[in-house]
């Protein structure tokens, strides 16, 4: 009976010991990252800590996980004689395209997604603000519908969440206007707005028109004549995989359209900052930095029914190679570079102690003096992340 109880005290005192150790370690073992998203990882009480991880991909400087391209890693701290270990998996984010139409007094909105985590267990909520709130549970539908009553301006809302509850949402603002409706049944007939993937923050991009004309009753031939939006079928890149310094074509394919049909096209950064822009179907323009790029096409018809669908892209992040380098020889070179998959791209590279560390034009850099130096790659005002640090003791 004493064996028996012995073993029990001490299983718990294991057990015990074990969630200590486990509220001591790393703050998180799994992260789940979109690419160009970071997160934080920590352990509580270490001072030193040396951070690597098994994929260039996904980079650790200081704690700080950053997803350059879809992939897995395993991030690994060493914090003295303990080493903890993060699994990180990354994947493109969550595309979210919508459509809504106005048919009979109700809002129709249909959505599609793709991308993100686990493309089988997409969640949806659904908004709309005009002259009432109304705001839907988190469910797998793929479509939902509103009674609206009147004209006015209704702010729709669309909500969608992968497996691992990252959150995607995308915004557009449609205004009804109707006229003569009691005497123009053909003016309840359906008018479709697009919005796909449009910034949230940019309401000149979100914003559609949904207006019926004034149908005269008594003339038949009026009455039988059927409107309808512009319809955006597609936007396509001259590129798939675009990187800085690449020159690309952003295409929009409309259909229900003619002559008198009125484009405008605008490449925007999250900031909000308008790279390019035109009155076309198209439009071509350089990458010149790190950043999410969305290209928007907003078609407007001779009867003012409006569609617009955005295309966006990431381009990836170039890293500085080869990171922290301590030598005492003076003379020795390191062959520093920017690992990036867009070889035609000359960087500029320079040294923050030429007395220490001096670098021609292809990033050799040689050691002439005791310090510390960091060695900086730039390209058309853009700098490569992680600097080359070379201390010469």
């Amino acid at each position: 009976m004493k064996k028996t109880l012995q073993m029990v005290i001490t299983a718990g005192m294991v057990l015990s010991m074990s969630n200590v150790y486990a509220k001591s370690g790393l703050n998180r073992t799994k992260l789940y990252l979109y690419t160009g998203e970071k997160a934080t990882l920590k352990i509580k009480g270490a001072k030193k800590i040396k951070w690597s991880s098994t994929n260039k991909a996904i980079s650790v400087k200081k704690g700080v996980v950053q997803a350059h391209k879809a992939g897995k890693a395993t991030i690994t701290a060493k914090a003295g004689k303990k080493t903890y270990r993060c699994s990180v998996a990354a994947v493109r984010p969550l595309k979210l395209n919508f459509t809504a139409s106005v048919v009979e007094q109700k809002i129709v909105i249909k959505t599609t997604a793709k991308g993100g985590f686990g493309h089988t267990k997409y969640q949806y909520a659904y908004r709309y603000q005009g002259k009432k709130v109304t705001l839907t549970k988190y469910t797998k539908a793929k479509s939902a519908s509103f009674s609206i009553k009147g004209n006015g301006n209704y702010t729709l809302e669309v909500m969608a969440k992968d497996q691992h509850n990252k959150k995607t949402v995308k915004k557009a603002t449609l205004q009804v206007t109707s006229q003569n409706t009691s005497t123009a049944p053909s003016s309840n007939g359906s008018h479709t707005m697009k919005s796909s993937d449009p910034a949230v923050t940019s309401p000149s991009v979100t914003s559609s028109t949904i207006q019926s004309s004034n149908i005269n009753s008594t003339t038949p031939s009026d009455t039988s004549r059927t409107m309808q939006s512009p319809d955006i079928t597609a936007m396509t890149a001259s590129k798939k995989n675009i990187l800085l310094g690449d020159e690309v074509t952003v295409q929009g394919k409309v259909d229900h359209t003619n002559d008198k049909t009125a484009y405008s096209m605008k490449v925007t950064l999250d900031d909000g900052t308008i790279i390019a822009q035109n009155n076309a179907r198209s439009i071509t323009f350089k990458v010149n930095q790190v950043a999410h790029y969305t290209i928007t096409l907003t078609a407007t018809n001779e009867d003012n029914l409006s569609a617009v669908r955005a295309y966006d892209f990431t381009t990836q992040q170039p890293l500085m190679q080869p990171g922290t380098i301590t030598t005492s020889k003076i003379g020795k070179t390191v062959q520093c570079f920017v690992q990036y998959v867009n070889s035609d791209i000359k960087w500029t590279y320079t040294s923050s102690n030429p007395n220490v560390v001096t670098v021609d034009g292809n990033g050799l850099a040689t050691t002439v003096g005791k310090g510390t130096a960091e060695i900086t790659a730039f390209y058309n005002g853009y700098t490569a992340s992680q600097k080359c640090l070379i201390t010469v003791s």
